[in-house]
């Protein structure tokens, strides 16, 4: 696989990590009721681990400086998981949550 290539693999992986990453703070964001500056302080939370991330995913694949393509990789990372990904997560997570309730209920 050329270079070029597996850099925007990885960004795309990137960006599905950073997506998963927004999800888990939207829902603490939310269970916790947070004010604006509570709210300002999760954005920078997310936009530091999806540059760290994406910065990653690039310097794993020898990726000197910023290349369009892999903030288009990441984009389309987080795209993905808009799509499809968030929903069969969701539907997984909310059945592991039924069955771990279950297993409480029986103890």
């Amino acid at each position: 696989m050329p270079a070029q290539a597996q850099a925007f693999a990885a960004a795309v992986g990137a960006g599905v990590a950073s997506a998963l990453v927004y999800d888990l703070l939207r829902c603490l964001r939310r269970a916790t009721r947070a004010g604006m500056l509570v709210t300002g302080a999760l954005d920078l939370v997310f936009w530091t681990a999806a540059a760290g991330m994406t910065a990653a995913a690039g310097a794993l694949c020898g990726v000197k400086g910023l290349r369009y393509y892999m903030l288009f990789g990441a984009l389309c990372g987080f795209a993905i998981w808009e799509a499809g990904v968030r929903r069969a997560a969701l539907a997984i997570f909310a059945a592991l949550r039924r069955a771990f309730q279950g297993e409480q209920g029986r103890k």
